[in-house]
């Protein structure tokens, strides 16, 4: 499941006009100081078919649609350091919406693998003063 916190200090308001009910996903209009952001959390099972996509595209295509700037995140369990038809897919959608990668370190280490499965998409990355991936211990 997806969850996404919102202090009360921030005026915010769920948006389920965006969601989709085939994709794990919670969209939240956000109030920050004079800035209206859309912010998206999403879940991707690894397993899940590749007909998510098209739903993907939808949903993101309403999102862009509200012209308004766009923080997308989460789990989508493709690795963004190795080349597939799913991270072609996934950039090309993404790219389409005026949305760019923020993540580019591996998001989950192991003695064996080093993948980037956690993403931060965004329509307006120079409102971010950093980003990046930190050490998380008890994950996955």
């Amino acid at each position: 499941g997806v969850l996404v916190y919102v202090p009360e200090r921030c005026k915010s308001k769920r948006r389920l006009d965006l969601e989709d009910d085939e994709i794990e996903c919670v969209w939240v209009e956000v109030r920050l100081n004079k800035m209206t952001i859309l912010l998206g959390n999403m879940y991707r099972p690894p397993n899940a078919d590749l007909s998510v996509f098209s739903n993907f595209e939808v949903m993101m295509e309403r999102v862009a649609a509200e012209c308004r700037d766009v923080v997308l995140m989460g789990d989508l369990n493709i690795n963004l350091l190795t080349p597939s038809s799913q991270t072609d897919r996934l950039l090309l959608i993404t790219s389409e919406n005026n949305l760019k990668q923020l993540i580019s370190e591996p998001t989950r280490i192991t003695d064996h693998s080093q993948t980037l499965l956690d993403v931060l998409f965004t329509s307006s990355p120079d409102v971010f003063s950093s980003s990046g991936a930190t050490e998380c211990v008890g994950s996955d």
